[in-house]
């Protein structure tokens, strides 16, 4: 009964905190929501074989005729439109796509972006893992912030969970963390562990609650968005 009035709780305060979304473009193949004032989340779908069409979300923070992209949807064209909608609904010049770690639902649509000469920012290990992959990326720190359109954003690896290379990206002044694949959403399972870290995964969601105590929306890289209990749920999933 005490668990399950835990998930219950859990529950509710996911659907809470999704009250606050609004969707703001929506096609066959992309959706894009607003979770803040100046943050999006953009889902996109990925086939696997051992899934199914699968949801995969990424980050979009908008301010002042500039934008960020963190994680490119996995095919070329729906990166194109996330592009086009971007730059001719939305008036804004992309600054940057950054992946959050080097698997396909992150780094697949990536040409688009650089076909329009949009910089890729991959943290240097995503950079040697991609290495192989003919994807051509800047390598940058572990950590590293920029300032899109007067909006303060970071970039921060914690350490090793679902890769080695997972980074999150915070937006402070909205108090939104997009955790990627690093965090799981309410009641998900573990999913894809083929270069995962187990022993190192709820240490290091640890060390990312720790970071970032005042944080209001969290945005998993698969599944619905929640609050700071999705930190929770994925320390206490790989314990």
């Amino acid at each position: 009964m005490r668990k399950m009035m835990c998930v219950l709780l859990m529950v509710l305060a996911v659907l809470a905190c999704n009250t606050n979304e609004e969707t703001v473009y929506k096609s066959d193949n992309l959706s894009i929501k607003k979770v803040g004032p100046h943050s999006y989340v953009h889902t996109s779908f990925l086939n696997t074989e051992q899934w199914g069409k699968v949801p995969c979300n990424g980050l979009l923070v908008l301010s002042e005729g500039k934008a960020l992209v963190c994680d490119s949807p996995s095919e070329q064209a729906v990166a194109e439109e996330l592009i086009n909608w971007i730059e001719n609904e939305k008036e804004a010049k992309i600054q940057a796509m950054v992946p959050t770690h080097f698997h396909v639902d992150c780094i697949g649509g990536a040409q688009a972006f650089i076909n329009k000469r949009i910089p890729v920012l991959a943290y240097e290990k995503t950079q040697e893992l991609l290495k192989d992959k003919d994807v051509a990326v800047r390598a940058v720190p572990g950590t590293f912030e920029m300032i899109i359109g007067g909006r303060e954003v970071e970039c921060r690896y914690f350490g090793a969970g679902h890769t080695i290379d997972n980074i999150v990206v915070s937006v402070p002044g909205d108090e939104v963390l997009f955790g990627g694949c690093l965090v799981k959403a309410a009641g998900a399972k573990k999913g894809n562990l083929e270069d995962a870290n187990e022993a190192a995964w709820s240490g290091t969601v640890q060390k990312v609650a720790e970071a970032y105590p005042t944080v209001k929306t969290v945005i998993p890289g698969h599944g619905a968005t929640g609050g700071k209990e999705l930190l929770d749920y994925t320390i206490t999933l790989f314990k």
